[in-house]
């Protein structure tokens, strides 16, 4: 594990998604803070949730949309620079006093960065593929997890301390200057990324993506919907969704009886 940690192509992805999980992870926290601040905050949760939940509907859509990708160095780049761009409004908007309808926009936003994100994540799934032998995959994804794990601790100790010294406002700004680090880190290193999605090991891939086009993966997606496995997992994802907001409403109803 220690000769992948060594990988230089291998360590600029785990620095990008370590920093892109802190980003999201500070977010969230203060997403979540803004909207308990909000008096009718069973339906602020609730809409959280929602939000939040939602992108997994969409899983297959936005993986189907990054296969489709012919320069994933491009469509990262610009995921990066979009969520800077979406989390510097949220922090714009947190600036005004909370209230339901900013909630509302804030969590359509929230949605959209979190299909951005579930994008680049499909975009980036094929890298240890290409940097190392098939014997060092297993390692590989463990290493990607161990960094993810990590990051989550770091954003949730870092965010429940930030959210007492700053506002929502300045946490949410906090989270784009993360988000401009990580897009100005990939442009520095396009060289490398590019050497990484053009590799002889890669080639066939990108003849393949070039042929296909957005509009053919959106008829390949549609499809998919027919099937019944996937007409299943498709109502217990909703089913989840619906019952884990209607649980976070109830909890937060309990807290406003007792209060």
């Amino acid at each position: 594990m220690i000769d992948i940690l060594k990988n230089k192509k291998y360590k600029v992805f785990l620095i990008t998604d370590f920093f892109s999980v802190i980003g999201d992870g500070l977010f969230y926290i203060a997403l979540m803070t803004f909207a308990r601040s909000i008096s009718d905050n069973g339906y602020a949760i609730t809409l959280v949730s929602i939000s939040e939940n939602l992108p997994l509907l969409f899983t297959f859509f936005t993986g189907l949309v990054a296969d489709s990708s012919a320069n994933k160095y491009r469509d990262l780049r610009n995921v990066f620079f979009t969520k800077s761009v979406i989390y510097l409004i949220v922090a714009l908007i947190m600036g005004f006093s909370p209230s339901i309808t900013f909630l509302i926009i804030i969590c359509i936003l929230n949605f959209c960065s979190d299909c951005l994100g579930r994008m680049a994540v499909g975009m980036s799934s094929v890298v240890p593929q290409i940097v190392f032998e098939e014997k060092q995959w297993e390692d590989s994804s463990g290493l990607y997890a161990i960094n993810q794990q990590v990051a989550q601790i770091i954003s949730q100790s870092l965010g429940g301390f930030l959210i007492l010294y700053y506002s929502f406002k300045g946490v949410a700004l906090i989270n784009v200057a993360i988000f401009l680090f990580v897009f100005i880190y990939f442009i520095f290193n396009k060289k490398i990324i590019s050497e990484i999605f053009y590799s002889s090991k890669n080639k066939d891939a990108i003849v393949y993506q070039e042929k296909k086009s957005i509009k053919n993966e959106l008829v390949d997606f549609f499809k998919l919907r027919k099937n019944a496995v996937y007409s299943k997992l498709f109502q217990s994802i909703i089913s989840i969704t619906l019952l884990n907001s209607c649980l976070l409403y109830t909890s937060d109803a309990a807290d406003d009886g007792e209060s």
